[in-house]
């Protein structure tokens, strides 16, 4: 008998084999589908998981990095400071004047025009630093003819003019 005349024949027969033949393959698809959703559910879950270390291990190389510019820039700037005539109480400021982000070029440190940088930088403290002298005395310039109050605001005049200069304003130039 072929399945036509079986069919024919015998159609609730027909019915249930067709029915369970298709409960079967159906049980057997969601078995395996469900299988295979598992697989990439696990699959999805060791991708995410290792985006998560591969960024974590990108953040980390990339704060080594920076700090190792940060301290070679800091180990520029100690050379070339304790090199210098600058008190050290006044590094801290000095330093703050040419960071050195500005010379980070190719994710490296421009080694050579940073170190321009800060030598000139010093150059311009050391033009404005006011030597400290140990001890104190006063002497007084005496001018002929001149009164006592003319000769003190005469030397205020003077402080306040040196004061201007070292600033980088002159007083008689603005006036």
């Amino acid at each position: 008998m072929d399945l036509e005349e079986l069919k024919g024949k015998h159609p609730e027969l027909f019915d249930q084999i067709q029915k369970e033949v298709t409960d079967e393959l159906t049980k057997t698809f969601s078995q395996e589908k469900a299988d295979l959703e598992n697989q990439l559910k696990k699959k999805d879950e060791t991708i995410s998981s290792q985006e998560d270390r591969i960024l974590k291990l990108e953040k980390s190389e990339t704060i080594r990095v920076e700090k190792e510019r940060r301290d070679l820039a800091d180990r520029i700037w100690d050379t070339k400071l304790s090199q210098s005539d600058i008190p050290e109480h006044m590094y801290e400021k000095v330093k703050a004047m040419v960071s050195y982000i500005r010379f980070v070029k190719d994710d490296g440190l421009d080694r050579d025009a940073f170190s321009a940088a800060v030598d000139e930088e010093i150059n311009d403290w050391k033009d404005l630093m006011v030597k400290t002298v140990i001890g104190s005395g006063f002497s007084k310039k005496q001018v002929d003819g001149e009164s006592k109050e003319t000769g003190l605001a005469r030397e205020d005049d003077e402080a306040v003019d040196e004061m201007l200069k070292l600033s980088g304003l002159d007083y008689h130039q603005a006036h």
